[in-house]
């Protein structure tokens, strides 16, 4: 792999004007400073992630019941098209770093600088398990806000970071408990950083990456002598740090009219696949929990407690946006949309779907045809069993939609709401677990529960599901 000779010297600039610095096992923590969202007084900036990835414009539960159709999702995806908030893209950065273990093929391009009113004596530290003083340190993900966004939401460290740090600036950062860091010193170091998706068989060696780009502009670029710039905007002036985006990655032994290797060539057909295959599945039936727990009631506790602590009128306003209402919603799903039912009149139906309407850019009409078996206006149905065995639960769910396993070492420890562990699968997932398996959330409409074949699984984290 090499640079494009027109821009060596580009590359060049970069490497003299910033210290950079290659790191894994980045700390979500650090992410949480630049993913468009900040903490109100009482919900930290996890609780209100989720909050809008279930309750907000493109949410889950928002958006569930639009997209039973198959031809209502191909409208969405030619429309939205590569509309980084919609629910699809959501889900699908979920699955691109659930499969590549949160190391994905192109580095997350990460700058940071001093704010204009730090001491020209004091030293700032950046650490990686505790984090920095956000009066001291100014810092901007791109490329790579959507995998830094699907960090915080995950609860997971990323691999593959580009971390740059301005030349005037480096002896006055310290970088604290980075365990795996590297100094990137020459362009090799660099290019070591970028990769195809492993679909791509191209040999490194005829591979071309260019940082440089024709465009004046690009929607959220800032571009600067060609290339993209991290502007970091102060009162009296602008830090501008430049970076090596790669625009471009094409293959010497393709057709030149097709010899791109870039990973983003097919995001958005890869996003399209999941979410039709999601939607298709998810609607086929209503979502069921298997437990080991005594009773139902314990789950319902286990349940309405977890949602009571992430409902609240934050969610309900996302949902009904300029709604002056500022009622908070009662614990169980049901009554929470009983709450809307209240805020909205008899006719809640009609009118809580023209709300969802109204949130539209398109005038396109969403006429969903097939009927859903999905009930996502009442708790799930509890279906006690023994332990885990993925085989005849899927058995028992009839090969149909998705399902849980909850144990009930875990149940008061579950921090996410049901179905919003249906983040945490995919197309081609037979199963997601925990290491020890006390949960799982089991694709029944997975070939392998019927041939044997093709079995995968993801794994999750503590973090991600244990409070």
């Amino acid at each position: 792999m090499k640079f494009h000779k027109n821009c060596i010297e580009s590359v060049r600039h970069v490497l003299s004007v910033s210290k950079l610095y290659s790191i894994n096992n980045f700390s979500y923590k650090l992410t949480e400073n630049d993913v468009g969202i900040k903490a109100n007084s009482s919900k930290d900036i996890l609780t209100s992630m989720r909050n809008k990835w279930l309750y907000g414009y493109y949410g889950l539960y928002t958006n569930l019941s639009k997209f039973i159709n198959p031809a209502d999702r191909i409208i969405e995806k030619t429309y939205n098209y590569d509309l980084n908030s919609t629910l699809r893209q959501k889900m699908n950065i979920v699955s691109e770093m659930m499969d590549a273990n949160f190391t994905s093929s192109m580095p997350l391009h990460i700058s940071v600088t001093l704010k204009e009113n730090v001491p020209t004596d004091k030293i700032v530290v950046i650490d990686n398990e505790n984090g920095f003083n956000t009066d001291d340190i100014d810092m901007i993900i791109h490329p790579g806000q959507t995998r830094a966004q699907c960090s915080v939401f995950c609860r997971r460290s990323l691999n593959n970071v580009l971390l740059y740090i301005p030349r005037k600036y480096s002896d006055r950062i310290v970088l604290k408990n980075f365990k795996s860091i590297k100094s990137i010193e020459t362009q090799g170091n660099i290019l070591d950083l970028y990769n195809t998706l492993p679909s791509i068989k191209e040999s490194r060696e005829n591979i071309t990456v260019s940082i440089n780009t024709s465009l004046e502009t690009v929607s959220v670029d800032s571009i600067e002598n060609n290339m993209k710039v991290h502007e970091h905007p102060f009162e009296n002036y602008s830090d501008f740090i430049p970076v090596v985006k790669a625009w471009y990655m094409s293959s010497s032994k393709l057709p030149s009219t097709s010899n791109s290797v870039h990973p983003s060539d097919s995001y958005i057909d890869n996003s399209f696949k999941s979410f039709d295959y999601f939607m298709s599945t998810v609607h086929n039936s209503k979502l069921k929990i298997y437990s080991n727990l005594s009773k139902k009631s314990l789950l319902k506790v286990m349940i309405d407690k977890h949602r009571k602590n992430l409902q609240s009128e934050e969610s309900i306003n996302l949902i009904l946006e300029n709604n002056e209402s500022k009622v908070a919603p009662t614990v169980p799903l049901s009554t929470f949309f009983l709450k809307m039912q209240e805020l909205l009149g008899s006719n809640y139906k009609a009118e809580f779907y023209n709300i969802i309407a109204k949130l539209e850019t398109t005038d396109v009409k969403w006429n969903s045809t097939k009927e859903s078996k999905l009930e996502i206006y009442t708790d799930p149905e509890f279906i006690p069993t023994v332990k885990l065995d993925p085989s005849e639960i899927v058995k028992h769910n009839e090969y149909k939609g998705f399902c849980l396993y909850i144990d009930k070492t875990i149940a008061k420890h579950l921090y996410r709401d049901v179905y919003e562990l249906l983040f945490f699968t995919n197309w081609d997932v037979s199963i997601t677990k925990s290491i020890d398996s006390s949960i799982a959330i089991i694709n029944c409409e997975h070939e392998y529960w019927k041939t044997g074949n093709n079995y995968k699984e993801w794994i999750l984290t503590k973090e991600m599901y244990y409070e």
